[in-house]
């Protein structure tokens, strides 16, 4: 079982592809994975800070659309939502 961090990012589902520096790609293959949502967690939360330092590819926006999908043999089998917003955003 693998753990990946996606967002929307000017409208298309990225996954996370590095931790420091973020780095956002649209592809799953080469996301990084994480073994657990309780690490995928700590690790987002460690980067927190670094999400807005390029503003040109990561906005306010994609901040509330942060989810942890569970991928176990090639079938999503959860989603854990990072950061949520006030109001119900089905973003995908």
């Amino acid at each position: 079982m693998n753990v990946y961090v996606a967002t929307i990012i000017h409208g298309q589902k990225e996954y996370l592809h590095n931790l420091y520096p973020i780095a956002w790609a649209p592809f799953i293959s080469g996301a990084y994975k994480f073994s657990s949502v309780e690490e995928a967690r700590q690790q987002m939360n460690f980067v927190y800070k670094h999400l807005f330092s390029n503003e040109d590819d990561f906005d306010i926006n994609s901040l509330y659309s942060i989810k942890f999908i569970t991928i176990n043999n090639g079938n999503i089998v959860g989603e854990q939502i990072y950061l949520t917003r006030e109001w119900n955003n089905d973003w995908y």
